[in-house]
């Protein structure tokens, strides 16, 4: 009876262990960031189309100046010229920005323009560095 007892007690503690184990390590976890691509998939699904392309024009511009060098990366806090992704970014700036063009105020398509031409050009004096 008594190993009985010690062995309901070595298995109860063995469980608590366990339990305390799998807390931590979901405690752990709590502290991570949750996944961008999934939070971005999350808040596209409840976006108009073409609300959803000004976001991505926006995601686009920034990480065109980001890869010309000129802010640095949010993760690493340095900066690093990238001119092949830069050019990709900026061309995926100008798709966006022709297909929602008609649906802007003259303001807002001045705007975009002109943030688009900025890009152009820090892109040409970064070629020619």
């Amino acid at each position: 009876m008594e190993s009985n007892e010690a062995l309901n007690s070595a298995q109860s503690e063995a469980e608590t262990t366990s339990i305390a184990e799998e807390s931590e390590q979901e405690h752990d976890h709590s502290h991570e960031l949750p996944d961008p691509a999934m939070l971005f998939s999350y808040v596209a699904m409840q976006m108009d189309t073409p609300a959803l392309i000004m976001a991505l024009s926006a995601v686009f511009d920034g990480h065109a100046w980001r890869s010309l060098g000129l802010i640095a990366d949010p993760r690493t806090g340095t900066t690093q010229k990238d001119l092949p992704n830069a050019q990709l970014a900026i061309d995926a700036v100008q798709f966006c920005l022709s297909k929602v063009e008609a649906n802007l105020s003259e303001t807002e398509r001045r705007d975009a323009n002109r943030r688009l031409n900025d890009l152009r050009m820090n892109y040409l004096a970064k070629l020619r560095e």
